[in-house]
């Protein structure tokens, strides 16, 4: 019989080795579309940032290589009753304002459900260049990075 200490590999002491994952400083890097899922309501497109000659916040880690998702939400049935936080529109008519903003923006095609699986399928957003604000967000104590706006970068 084995004793449960001599099978673990290595000692620890969360308290003394305890690190906070670095975080990405507020600004906006460029990157490109490295992916794209649409479940649901939620278009998300994966951003790996890129040529940012940055570090994140831990001083050592670079930007480049970090991945994050922007996400673009689709109506889903009720929202057109409810109305957003201004009371100025519904949730449906933000939804597909803010749709057709991205979409504009990114110089792709969102118009219909059909016409985005197609896209996704063939690949057609993946290598865009984006320039992505980064921001540092809080979420029930966890502390992360969120893109908050995104913007067609130069092809290289």
């Amino acid at each position: 019989m084995t004793d449960e200490n001599t099978a673990v590999e290595a000692d620890f002491d969360l308290e003394d080795d305890y690190k906070p994952a670095p975080l990405i400083p507020t600004g906006t890097f460029s990157g490109a579309i490295t992916g794209v899922t649409f479940e649901g309501v939620q278009l998300s497109f994966m951003i790996t940032l890129n040529n940012t000659n940055s570090l994140m916040n831990d001083g050592e880690t670079s930007v480049d290589g970090r991945v994050l998702p922007y996400n673009v939400w689709f109506p889903k049935a009720g929202d057109d009753q409810v109305l957003t936080k201004s009371g100025t529109m519904s949730k449906r008519q933000w939804k597909i304002n803010n749709a057709k903003k991205v979409a504009d923006i990114l110089e792709i095609n969102l118009n219909t459900r059909t016409t985005i699986k197609e896209a996704i399928q063939n690949g057609e957003w993946i290598g865009i260049p984006v320039n992505a604000k980064v921001d540092v967000k809080e979420y029930k104590g966890e502390i992360s990075n969120e893109i908050n706006d995104i913007a067609r970068g130069v092809e290289e």
